[in-house]
């Protein structure tokens, strides 16, 4: 057999080719659909004894397609490689009368059971029986999972028209739709490391989406996600994909949280499945426009205590979505050859002019108005457009913010003056700074303001297109050719930095995937299928962006109060120059042989990674707080420096990485009902390479030199990769007969690996000696004495436009030792263990399904997990406490991610189901789960890593116990085709109910003085030493949110609080060394968070339509409006609380979620 060569598919084809290309081979090629499904059952007598011998036809309905087979001594019949259609299936023998089950519905890329009864013949020589649904039971398989059908993707609502926001639909999947207060902004689960969800302004086009939906209590980065059996993963970001599919193009999504199948490798959390549609033999299409306008949306009710000032909604800080955009497309799909060629074409495009409203913090124009002459400061606050976009003063107190009234904070006029420029000379540091909580007056406070909440609004722009095409048919009786490309192209202009006038910034990208199918039929028992792909994305911002401000540094001001406020940077934001694609290719053969379908096979995958971090060519500094800023005086600078120069620079990495799997699964029919499966899978996650071979990869020395005996050896993999990852699985699907085949009991037990992300070993990327990655900041004020590291350049660049006119810092220059480290010091490394042991997860669980009175199915069970060497990063200094090691001097920051990391899941699962029978459907569930880790994502980093067991605690996501009620009722009143028909039938209405007890969050202590541990670390946050347990336990929303009145829970919260320890920082008050402070009382995510609760729902009309030759019988206009958090109900942003226990506002959350969110569409099909 000929396989189509991966190399072909690495080469450059010209964009306007691509659209040709399915053209080009109409005549020897068709296109993409899956075919992983498969039927198989047992034909048994009225007695319940098995009939071998019978003859049973299966007939795909769509494509006239008629596959036939017979049952064997056991009785038991299979059909293999099945599309996700529907189906027809003929039993017939001698001595019984034939038996047809008719629009058979089956569970796409899913093992389905449909036993089949013959009663002895008589003058009836034929039963029909109408099924319009997938077997009631799964007695199949152990697998947990769910299937969102087409009539769900059209009808349930989803924002931005993006299919990913239902999978949190299926079973053993948490997600709550939550939807963020901005249409720009994605609102995430907690922990999420990434790209994240899409946001409602970019639905289809996000570049790297992330279904925000957790498996078994895995991350979401574990996810895969397939379309068609081709992954579509990001090469960077495991979890997130390149493409997202229109829902027109959609047949279903399978989402699987708990499954036994070894084909399934390189990721261990959710499989999700998506089906695509194909042509069939009669013309189907559809065309739709859907309009999003802002003054269909509410505000918000909540949205920081600025909500409770009099005033407009943007004078109080509430927002709603502004989103202005048209979403419109359409597709078609029929035969070109009748039974043997068919297509598939779809287009969607959305033209989005938004006026999208913010809030943040700015500096006030009296406060640049003190900006000395000719001072840095004075450059940045007096350039054109450095004032944000279209702003209203938000009033605030001193109190609100965070901050004590007439101690370090003055409220003038709603805003606050946070006191006077330094009296020193220019790069003097504020000396009377002592932490981010009580950052400092400057020369004293004044009745100046200094900065000022605001409500902005951030004019977009954006046109994206997703075009997708396909062809698929038979070229042979028993050869199938498919062919599938999706092609998106985006353009976007708005603010791209924190809300200024010059983040205008210009963004051009495309996302593309090709794929090429291939079944052949070796006999009725053998079937094979190869596939190969390509998928990635590419964009330029240096090359878009003409106009942006590059040649100013990147200087941040530090969190200022207790509630952390981020006043906006300086500078512009990136650029971003990247280039990444997946190519894969895999080969599955399933034969058929007894009461066993085994598969057997395996898949190659290579990423592509174009690591050029541009953005670092451009230093970044720090500042302690505003008056700093204003005199010139950081107090930390980073980059990536040009060790020959010491100018910025980049390290340009074309990454490469290899991954291997193979593997052999059987399902077994081992009685009539018990169903095996066992499956195992070897895995290989290559290390990650560059073309130009020049990754610094840190080799650690040995004994008491780890550090001191460290080198960086150039070229060569990064880390060696572990090989002996098999991983077995095993499932078990009982349907008993004694219990008149109403009960199944199900089980099992997998062992699934997971790749490392080249998002987190990427970071090798700026070690020496081919760039210097340093990071000045040995820097500290303890007792109103500042000791400022004097490696510190501040500078700008000589062209403000220029990305490439920055000074040299002389002291990023020279040569490197036999160790090629830095002679001059200052670096700033990352290391990885020489080898790097492979991430896994053993799952497991038990349940029980029933089948009940009126078409239900109740489902009691329990599904677990425990994973291992998950990613932690830490400072690798930190553990030199324990370890009793001296440091290397010439390193000042030695980041170290090591695959030591542990977590577990419980979680009980009961539900109730009813199928869609007539017009209704409905399905409750409830989940209550305690997910325990060391970190919830691979940038976590705990303060106490010197003793990695101290981080262990609830997972950030964990959200104990969580309801979900999702259902569609479509009532049919009138038969026929008349007027009546066409005016009271054709509704729709259907809705997603969401309830969970809220999710966790950790208390800590904002460290006075600077860094933890030593000058450079980076630590400046602690864990309390206890908790008293006297704090309130109301979590309802109207608790927890920010007021201007007292802290519900926690009323005596400030500076004096009884309620935590407060811990001893180690950090020295003169010139002595530092200590290891206090060890934590409170474990990570000890105090829950606000309940949530949200209701999104759909209401639809189709009229029906006369029908003609061409547009069928089932021709309709459909007008639809989908409401989210219909209620407009209030819930708050996790990631708002404040955690400093010294703050007044402890334990309060200042930011509300999206408020309701309303879209119209209008929807012709046939």
């Amino acid at each position: 057999m000929k396989y189509p060569s991966p190399r072909s598919l690495r080469r450059r084809i010209p964009a306007g080719a691509r659209f040709l290309l399915p053209l080009a081979i109409v005549c020897t090629g068709t296109a993409s659909a899956q075919f992983r499904a498969s039927i198989s059952g047992t034909v048994s007598d009225g007695s319940g004894a098995v009939v071998p011998g019978a003859a049973v036809t299966l007939t795909d309905l769509q494509t006239n397609r008629v596959m036939t087979t017979t049952s064997n001594e056991s009785g038991v019949y299979t059909f293999n490689g099945l599309a996700p259609d529907q189906y027809k299936i003929s039993v017939a023998l001698d001595g019984f009368s034939p038996k047809e089950l008719n629009n058979l519905s089956i569970t796409p890329d899913a093992p389905n059971s449909v036993n089949v009864q013959l009663g002895i013949a008589s003058q009836n020589t034929s039963v029909d029986v109408t099924s319009g649904s997938a077997p009631v039971l799964e007695t199949a398989t152990a697998t947990i999972s769910g299937t969102i059908n087409e009539n769900q993707i059209q009808h349930l609502p989803a924002a931005g028209r993006d299919v990913f926001q239902l999978t949190q639909l299926a079973p053993g999947v948490f997600g709550d739709g939550a939807q963020a207060s901005s249409g720009t902004s994605n609102s995430n689960l907690p922990g999420t490391a990434g790209p994240g969800a899409a946001t409602r302004s970019n639905g289809i086009f996000q570049t790297e989406n992330a279904p925000q939906a957790n498996a078994n209590g895995g991350q979401n980065g574990n996810n895969s996600i397939t379309i068609d059996g081709v992954s579509t993963v990001s090469a960077v970001w495991g979890g997130a994909s390149i493409i997202t599919p229109s829902q027109d193009s959609v047949g279903s999504v399978r989402v699987v949280s708990n499954g036994y199948d070894a084909e399934n490798g390189r990721f261990s959390g959710a499989q999700i499945q998506v089906n695509s549609k194909t042509g069939t033999n009669r013309f189907h299409g559809s065309l739709f426009l859907r309009a999003n306008r802002p003054g269909l949306n509410a505000y918000q009710r909540y949205n920081g205590p600025g909500t409770f000032n009099p005033g407009t909604p943007a004078d109080r800080g509430l927002l709603r979505d502004a989103t202005r955009s048209n979403q419109f497309g359409g597709s078609i799909g029929g035969p070109i050859l009748r039974d043997r060629l068919f297509f598939f074409f779809n287009y969607e495009t959305q033209r989005d002019h938004t006026s999208v409203p913010g809030t943040g913090w700015f500096e006030t124009s009296q406060y640049a108005a003190l900006a000395p002459a000719g001072s840095i400061a004075a450059t940045y606050l007096n350039f054109a457009g450095n004032a944000p976009v279209n702003a209203t003063q938000i009033n605030q107190t001193c109190s609100t913010a965070g901050f004590q009234e007439g101690v370090n904070c003055r409220t003038v006029g709603g805003a606050l003056n946070l006191g006077s420029p330094v009296r020193g000379a220019r790069g003097t540091q504020d000396t009377t700074w002592v932490s981010n909580s009580n950052p400092g007056v400057g020369g004293g406070l004044t009745n100046t303001p200094t900065i000022a909440q605001y409500s902005f609004q951030n004019p977009t722009t954006q046109v994206g297109q997703q075009f997708n095409g396909r062809l698929d048919g038979d070229v042979t009786k028993k050869d199938h050719l498919a062919f599938a490309i999706y092609w998106v192209p985006l353009s976007r202009t708005n603010q791209g930095g924190p809300g200024r006038v010059y983040d205008l910034f210009n963004h051009n990208q495309i996302n593309d995937a090709y794929t090429v199918i291939w079944n052949h039929i070796f006999s009725p028992n053998l079937l094979n299928e190869a596939r190969a792909n390509d998928a990635g994305y590419r964009w330029n911002e240096v090359s878009s962006n003409p106009q942006a401000p590059f040649g100013l540094p990147t200087s941040t001001v530090d969190t200022l109060g207790a509630n952390n406020i981020s006043v906006g940077y300086y500078g512009a934001p990136g650029p971003s120059v990247l280039n990444q694609h997946t190519y894969n290719f895999k080969d599955v053969a399933t034969l058929t042989t007894g009461n066993h379908i085994l598969k057997f096979g395996g898949e190659a995958t290579r990423l592509y990674y174009l690591n050029n971090p541009t953005s670092t060519a451009r230093p970044a500094y720090n500042f302690y707080n505003m008056w700093a800023f204003l005199n010139d005086a950081p107090h930390s600078e980073s980059g990536a420096f040009l060790s020959a120069t010491g100018t910025p620079g980049t390290n340009r990495q074309d990454e490469r990485t290899t991954i291997w799997g193979f593997f052999a699964q059987d399902d077994w029919k081992a009685t009539p009902n018990l169903t095996l499966n066992m499956g195992l899978r070897w895995s290989y996650f290559g290390p990650l390479n560059s073309k130009q071979n020049n990754i610094g990869v840190v080799e650690f020395g040995q004994g008491s030199a780890m550090y001191t005996g460290m080198s960086v050896r150039t070229g060569g993999p990064l880390s060696q990769a572990q090989k002996a990852n098999f991983g077995p699985q095993f499932g078990f699907a009982w349907n008993p007969e004694a219990l008149k085949h109403r009960v199944v009991l199900r089980g099992g037990y997998g062992l699934n690996f997971n790749q490392n992300e080249i998002a987190i070993q990427g970071n090798s990327g700026n070690n020496p000696p081919y760039i210097l990655n340093a990071s000045y900041n040995n820097s500290r004020i303890v007792n109103g004495v500042a000791t400022i590291d004097p490696k510190i350049v501040y500078s700008v660049a000589s062209d403000p436009k220029s990305l490439f006119g920055y000074p040299a810092n002389p002291n990023a220059v020279g040569g490197f030792n036999a160790a090629n480290l830095p002679t001059a010091g200052g670096a700033s490394v990352v290391a990885f263990p020489s080898t790097v042991p492979t991430i896994y997860t053993q799952h497991f669980s038990l349940d029980t399904q029933f089948e009940l009175p009126l078409g239900l199915v109740a489902t009691v069970g329990y599904q677990g997990s425990l994973t291992r060497h998950l990613i932690v990063q830490s400072q690798a200094y930190v553990r030199t406490y324990t370890q009793g090691y001296a440091v290397n001097p010439l390193v000042s920051n030695l980041a170290y991610f090591t695959n030591t990391g542990t977590a577990n899941n419980n979680q009980l699962l009961a539900g109730l189901r009813k199928q869609m029978s007539h017009g209704f459907s409905i399905d409750a569930s409830f989940q209550w789960a305690k997910t325990m880790d060391q970190g919830s994502s691979p940038y976590y980093t705990d303060p106490y890593s010197f003793n990695p067991s101290l981080a262990y605690g609830r997972s950030d996501y964990n959200f104990g116990k969580a309801a979900k009620v999702f259902g569609m009722w479509q009532p049919r009143f009138f038969k026929g085709h008349g007027f009546a028909h066409s005016i009271a039938d054709g509704w729709t209405v259907s809705g997603i109910y969401n309830f969970h007890t809220g999710f966790p969050f950790t208390p800590t202590y904002n460290v006075p003085g600077g860094n933890l541990y030593y000058g450079t670390s980076g630590y400046t946050t602690l864990r309390p030493t206890f908790y008293s347990g006297t704090g309130g336990k109301n979590h309802s929303v109207s608790a927890m949110r920010q007021t201007q009145g007292a802290n519900v829970n926690f009323p005596l919260a400030g500076a004096g609080q009884p309620y935590f320890g407060v811990p001893a920082t180690g950090i020295p008050a003169g010139g002595g060394g530092y200590g290891l402070p206090s060890l934590p009382g409170v474990a990570r995510n000890t105090l829950d968070g606000p309940n949530y609760q949200d209701l999104d729902a759909s209401l639809a009309k189709n009229f029906a339509l006369p029908g003609s030759r061409f547009f069928g019988e089932s021709t309709g206009l459909e007008f639809r409006m989908d409401a989210f958090n219909v209620l407009n109900l209030t819930n708050l942003n996790p990631g708002s609380v404040v955690t400093n226990i010294t703050s007044s506002n402890f334990g309060t959350y200042n930011q509300g979620l999206a408020g309701r969110i309303v879209n119209l569409q209008a929807r012709f099909s046939f």
